[in-house]
């Protein structure tokens, strides 16, 4: 009693200090016209109608009434679900009990085995909620605290209320959200009714659940293995004895003590410990949930009790390894490094594996440990590669397969390169070919072809005008031709306007990077674009000349968007651009010099899916198309130095370039990027004159 007290006064003095977690329209009544959009829950529409509410059905009603119950349904393998969002906890909470109605349609006309899982997930604030978009399994979402709840034979029109428990602990400041969902059941047709869904009360944890973590995967099935001992730490000095319940999936409640205790009454202090699975008669099953909790038991002091209070805790789980061999992807996914100077380690983890081996993709042959070209070392559930001396000739991807008696599996592989050229365009006639019909410029180096297309735009151009070579309207800067787009005016009937080229799926897809080209740019509306390689609106990496209209700005986005840039550039002449990438530095070059540095730019262009690679085009429809020309595109999978851009820029132009990228010459008064005895005559030009006032 006195536990319960202090519980309602913390409660109390919780409400009065500061609001936090909270659900709204937990009872549904908001929706009593039964609209498909759940007033304040993110929700996704049935298997049978459009309308959450079920409301097209002409006889059934639901338990306790039609008005205030939200319809969930599981039929077969269609699960629906709706979440919302609780707030943040601002207080700090351990964890919360949560009450909820739960009841049985009455159109089945037979008692039904109802199943309900609640969720808690945090979001890092990335995460956009909406009707039809679930947020289990969504970018920017952690998983915290899962329970699923089984009610076996629910007669008809039947309901009942339950009280779960999740833990917080692992959620930190983000927005938390709650989800209901369908959980199987394994009888019938389980279209479960959901309703007063509140908050009871917070919860403070007498235990910690130390491992198996929660929610963990691949868990070993053996009684002897260590890793799926249960390892708990009592936080409350007061408790004296514990029970540990475990079982499977069929009840993760485990709501029958004695069916489901392997400890029963075990005498405990305020510490750690640890229950192997040992006394178990058999060994766990494959690809299966378990669960387990403690229940503590705290001595009832009033004179005379020889009683004890139950203080139940919350229920965790993990699920046993496949009986199948499992794989990880090999790590890394990428790897590009200079030709001869490095070797390179592949890895992958296995789970249940018997046996690994490595292959070359395009080479059926395993490769084998012979110390000069590959070293293979096989220690427990890893599995190591290592590419000698790397050279060209052993770019490529590479995977691991492995096997046991149950069955095989084979790795997603990992990218090999070495350092170099990997596209180059020089945009001429040399380098034309036509492919099913289409003009295509070729890349000399990896084969990308660049398709040329017009699309109409006004109605009035007819989509017929592709982009030329051209080298009459002005010269090209590097070799004899360049590449005309003509989209001066999408409202001139005599312009080719909706000229743009098409590169192949793939291409540019490396951690660091350099993209050079020359550029005429004629001017033209804002967000025109030299380049724009990616997937849609959400994904893409490209190159504008006139960037909102005030800058020429290299852009990455890929769940959130990054840019290095400079000024505008300018129009009516030829000019070269240079963008790199090296780890989380982008720079911008002009004309072979430094323009603009990046150092927090931690986006990369193997994050982009270059599905659909524009030159002259943007992936935003609304967005013009590119006016002027361009000549001589070259792609690295690194990033050059300063001093080999520049010397990439002068071996066209000559002259020199200043060096920006270190410190500038104190006394380099002419700004020519030397120190000479010019600047040394600007100096003594005022040798000893003076600007003092004396009294």
């Amino acid at each position: 009693m006195k536990r319960m007290m202090l519980l309602l006064m913390m409660c109390c003095l919780l409400g009065a200090a500061q609001a936090d977690l909270a659900i709204t329209n937990g009872d549904f009544e908001a929706d009593a016209a039964q609209t498909s959009n759940v007033t304040d829950w993110y929700d996704t529409v049935t298997a049978n109608t459009a309308n959450w509410w079920e409301s097209t059905w002409a006889g059934p009603t639901v338990s306790p009434n039609a008005t205030s119950v939200m319809g969930l349904s599981y039929m077969f393998t269609t699960t629906n679900w709706a979440y919302q969002s609780m707030g943040t906890n601002d207080l700090n909470w351990q964890g919360m009990t949560l009450s909820y109605d739960v009841g049985s349609f009455t159109d089945a006309g037979v008692s039904r085995d109802l199943g309900v899982t609640v969720s808690v997930y945090e979001s890092d604030g990335t995460f956009v909620p909406a009707d039809n978009t679930d947020i289990d399994g969504a970018s920017g979402i952690t998983l915290i605290d899962s329970v699923s709840n089984l009610y076996a034979s629910v007669a008809v029109g039947a309901s009942l209320t339950d009280t779960i428990t999740l833990d917080l602990r692992t959620a930190g400041n983000g927005e938390l959200f709650i989800r209901f969902e369908n959980y199987a059941g394994t009888v019938g047709e389980p279209w479960t009714a959901i309703d007063n869904v509140a908050i009871v009360n917070p919860v403070t944890f007498s235990f910690d659940y130390d491992s198996p973590a929660g929610n963990a995967d691949n868990i070993p099935v053996e009684r002897t293995a260590s890793e799926n001992d249960l390892v708990f730490t009592i936080n409350e000095a007061a408790i004296t004895k514990v029970d540990v319940q475990f079982g499977t999936e069929n009840d993760p409640n485990l709501t029958d003590n004695a069916a489901y205790k392997i400890i029963d009454g075990m005498s405990v202090t305020q510490a750690q410990y640890t229950v192997n699975l040992e006394s178990l008669p058999v060994d766990l099953l494959y690809d299966t949930t378990y669960y387990w909790k403690v229940i503590g038991y705290e001595p009832n002091t009033l004179p005379g009790a020889t009683d004890f209070f139950p203080i139940p805790g919350p229920v965790s789980n993990f699920t046993t390894i496949p009986e199948e061999p499992q794989v990880t992807p090999v790590a890394p996914a990428y790897t590009a490094v200079d030709a001869g100077q490095a070797s390179v380690q592949l890895s992958v983890t296995g789970t249940n594996v018997a046996s690994y081996e490595w292959y070359k993709v395009g080479d059926p042959t395993p490769l084998v440990d012979d110390d000069v070209n590959y070293s293979i070392d096989t220690i427990g559930n890893t599995s190591e590669l290592t590419v000698l001396d790397v050279q060209s000739g052993d770019e490529g991807y590479y995977y691991c397969y492995v096997e046991n008696s149950a069955g095989n599996a084979t790795s997603d592989p990992g990218r090999l390169m070495t350092h170099r050229l990997t596209s180059y365009w020089p945009l001429d006639t040399d380098n034309a070919t036509v492919v099913d019909g289409n003009d295509v410029q070729v890349d000399i180096v990896d084969g990308y072809g660049m398709v040329l297309a017009s699309e109409s735009v006004t109605g009035v151009d007819d989509g017929m005008d592709y982009p030329v070579l051209d080298a009459n309207v002005v010269d090209a800067v590097v070799g004899d031709e360049s590449l005309l787009f003509g989209n001066r005016d999408v409202e001139d009937p005599n312009n080719a306007w909706g000229q743009y080229a098409l590169i192949e799926p793939g291409v540019a897809e490396y951690e660091d990077i350099t993209i050079s080209v020359w550029v005429y740019w004629a001017g033209g509306d804002n967000w025109q674009r030299i380049l724009d390689f990616g997937n849609g609106v959400g994904q893409y990496m490209f190159l504008s000349p006139n960037a909102a209209g005030t800058n020429l700005r290299f852009v990455i986005s890929a769940g959130g968007e990054q840019n290095v840039q400079t000024g505008l550039m300018p129009t009516g002449e030829w000019t070269q651009v240079t963008v790199t990438l090296n780890g989380d530095t982008a720079r911008m070059y002009v004309n072979g010099e430094l323009e603009a540095t990046n150092t927090v730019f931690t986006l990369n262009p193997i994050q982009v899916n270059m599905a659909t690679n524009f030159i002259a085009d943007s992936q935003y429809v609304a967005d013009p198309y590119f006016n002027g020309l361009v000549d001589d595109l070259k792609i690295y999978n690194y990033a050059r130095t300063t001093q080999q851009i520049a010397d990439d820029y002068l071996d066209v132009r000559g002259d020199y370039i200043c060096n920006n990228e270190v410190e500038a010459l104190v006394y380099d008064f002419n700004d020519d990027c030397r120190t000479n005895l010019e600047d040394f005559a600007m100096f003594a030009t005022e040798w000893l004159d003076t600007n003092r006032i004396y009294p």
